[in-house]
């Protein structure tokens, strides 16, 4: 498989490789198929995913650094140990994905589907969850600091413990996910308050 610089694979099916500890630098991928494929310890730098499909794929351990997985769908695949650095993974689906000790570092993750996913104890500082689906997640003890959760959707999901402090919360709805011992900052907590009704004279 070719995998030199700037190589571009579009509508390519990928059926008996195996990608693991294998390395990519600056390879562009457009509606291609990873379904099931082992990739463990597989690295990307400066790639580009479009619609592609990682279902069921095998991506433990493996190391992503400023790439970009656009509209892509991820539904039954192994991301254990994976490590995203400043990545983008705008509108892609993660639900139903294994992403026990997974490290997002930066980036943006804008309008992807993580509904139902544990990420419970997560460092996610400084991301980008702007309009992203996070209905039902465990975000318990998650250190949100930073991000932008703009008009996210937090429907059912548990943030207690958590470190909301510094956070962009416009457009969120306080009343429908957990909070218990989260930690805010007093602009967020005037916006809360002020979402529920109070007027709130400082």
């Amino acid at each position: 498989m070719d995998l030199s610089p700037h190589a571009v694979y579009e509508n390519a099916v990928f059926r008996d490789e195996d990608l693991s500890d294998l390395t990519a630098r600056e390879v562009t991928f457009t509606r291609c198929r990873f379904r099931g494929l082992p990739m463990t310890g597989f690295a990307t730098e400066r790639c580009v995913f479009d619609h592609c499909d990682f279902t069921f794929a095998r991506l433990n351990e493996s190391v992503h650094r400023y790439s970009a997985f656009l509209n892509c769908r991820f539904s039954g695949a192994s991301l254990f140990g994976a490590r995203f650095f400043q990545c983008k993974g705008t509108g892609s689906l993660f639900a139903g994905a294994v992403l026990s000790g997974v490290s997002l570092e930066g980036g943006s993750y804008s309008y992807a589907m993580l509904g139902g996913c544990d990420l419970s104890r997560q460092d996610f500082s400084g991301i980008s969850f702007a309009g992203t689906d996070l209905q039902n997640c465990q975000l318990k003890k998650a250190n949100l600091s930073g991000c932008d959760l703009t008009r996210a959707i937090l429907n059912g999901a548990d943030l207690s413990g958590a470190d909301l402090r510094g956070a962009r919360l416009d457009g969120v709805d306080f009343r429908a996910f957990t909070m218990k011992e989260t930690k805010i900052d007093l602009q967020q907590a005037v916006l809360m308050a002020e979402s529920m009704g109070a007027v709130c004279d400082l």
